[in-house]
C-alpha cells in the first residue's frame, strides 16, 4: 500500500513539533502562546511541568499545522526575549522515553566511564564491611 507525499506529510508529526526551551518561570501561558503565534497559527502547545508539583520546568512543545511554518519558527523564534531570557527553539527531535527509574544502579561502570566515581563506591563499601561487625553490610 503506497501513500501519497501529502498523505505522508499529513501523517509525519515529527517536523511540526517545535521545543521552546529557556521560557521563564514567572511567564504565562497566554505570553508564550502569543509569542509563538507571530510565526502562524499553532494546533497545539504542551508546557512541560512537574506532575507531583504542578512547577513548570521552562520548556515546552508547539505544535505547528506544517513543517516549513515549524521551521519557520525555528529560524524566527530562536533568540526572541520573553521576559528577560533568550529563548532556545529547534525541531523536536523524536526520542523514546526512557522508563522511569531506569538508571545505572550505583558502583556500576560500563566502559569505564567513571572510573573514580566507581572507585569511590568499591572504596566505601569496603570501609563498610570492615567496620561492621562480621562484615555483614545492610544486614
Amino acid at each position: 500500500m503506497s501513500m501519497s507525499l501529502a498523505a505522508a506529510a499529513t501523517n509525519c508529526r515529527c517536523s511540526r513539533v517545535v521545543f521552546v526551551g529557556n521560557i521563564p518561570f514567572h511567564a504565562s501561558e497566554k505570553e508564550l502562546r502569543d509569542a509563538c503565534e507571530l510565526i502562524g497559527p499553532i494546533r497545539s502547545l504542551r508546557v512541560a511541568a512537574d506532575p507531583a508539583t504542578g512547577k513548570r520546568k521552562g520548556y515546552a512543545f508547539v505544535e505547528y499545522p506544517d513543517d516549513e511554518t515549524a521551521r519557520s519558527a525555528c529560524r524566527n523564534l530562536d533568540g526572541h526575549n520573553l521576559r528577560g531570557r533568550e529563548l532556545r527553539v529547534g525541531l523536536a527531535g523524536r526520542q523514546r522515553r526512557r522508563p522511569r527509574g531506569h538508571r545505572e544502579p550505583v558502583g556500576l561502570d560500563p566502559g569505564g566511564r567513571h572510573p573514580r566515581r566507581f572507585a569511590r563506591v568499591r572504596d566505601s563499601a569496603a570501609r563498610l564491611r570492615h567496620a561492621v561487625p562480621g562484615g555483614a553490610v545492610g544486614a
